[in-house]
Parts: C-alpha cells; sequence; structure tokens
C-alpha cells in the first residue's frame, strides 16, 4: 500500500446557467488547454430549480492562477480545488 498521499484535485466551477454563453466555454476550454494536468474539471450549472453538474474530458493543472482566470471569464462564479483520492 503506498502511503504517500495522491495529487489529484478536482477543479469545481459552480456558475449561473443564466451568466454562461457560448464564448465563455470557449474561454474556459481555452484556460484549461493552457494548463494542462492530471485534473479533473466539474462545472456546476446552477439553474432555480436545479444544479446540473457535468465533468468535462478536460484534464488540468493544479494551479492556483486558473482559478482567478477562470473567475475572469466567469464573472458570477465559485471556483475551488478540492482533493480527490
Amino acid at each position: 500500500n503506498n502511503s504517500r498521499k495522491s495529487n489529484k484535485h478536482l477543479l469545481h466551477i459552480e456558475t449561473d446557467i443564466n451568466h454562461i454563453d457560448k464564448q465563455s466555454l470557449k474561454d474556459l476550454k481555452k484556460i484549461f488547454k493552457k494548463y494542462p494536468g492530471q485534473n479533473n474539471v466539474i462545472i456546476h450549472f446552477k439553474s432555480p430549480q436545479k444544479i446540473y453538474r457535468q465533468q468535462t474530458d478536460d484534464r488540468i493543472g493544479y494551479n492556483e492562477k486558473i482559478i482567478s482566470e477562470i473567475k475572469n471569464v466567469l464573472n458570477y462564479s465559485r471556483v475551488w480545488f478540492e482533493d480527490s483520492e
């Protein structure tokens, strides 16, 4: 059993479904490509009735800069990394 903790993280992006458009999603993809790595991305699209969780095909690096860049593209969003085993 490997006792070293894994370095994998999940990037969560929670955004209002009404504040996202095609251009925002394209800009998001560009950011993901800029920081390649092994971490999964989950986007939570919030609507008044429900939250839709969508895992993307992207794998990104663990980087604090990515959080501020995403927030610049999606102004009304929460963005955070979560440790995942």
